[in-house]
């Protein structure tokens, strides 16, 4: 399965990556076990190694909800599943609605 964000960014833009969001170690880059001394990337390296890392995460765990699905070891109802998928739509909008945030500020406009 291949849900890889690809950008190559131009190489005079490496910064370096810290850690501020406060995931894992802060002397150890969790998605590559690297020294953060050690890592220098563009903001868009880091957005792509970070968006990656998070999407494979969160596509295993919305798969342990599918399982869930499976009546020969669940039993639920309707109004169970509705609460459940509510839930899920609830925080993919969120998402979506976070990246229009910044489309808008860029004069981009939404059709």
């Amino acid at each position: 399965m291949s849900n890889q964000i690809n950008h190559e960014p131009a190489a005079d833009q490496r910064v370096r990556y810290e850690n501020q969001q406060g995931i894992g170690s802060p002397e150890v880059d969790v998605t590559t076990g690297e020294p953060l001394d050690a890592v220098l990337e563009t903001k868009a390296e880091a957005f792509k190694r970070v968006a990656n890392y998070r999407l494979e995460k969160t596509t295993m765990r919305l798969r342990q909800f599918h399982a869930l699905a499976n009546t020969g070891n669940y039993e639920y109802t309707d109004e169970q599943v509705e609460v459940i998928l509510t839930a899920l739509d609830a925080e993919v909008q969120a998402i979506e609605d976070a990246f229009k945030v910044k489309d808008k500020a860029a004069g981009i406009v939404q059709l």
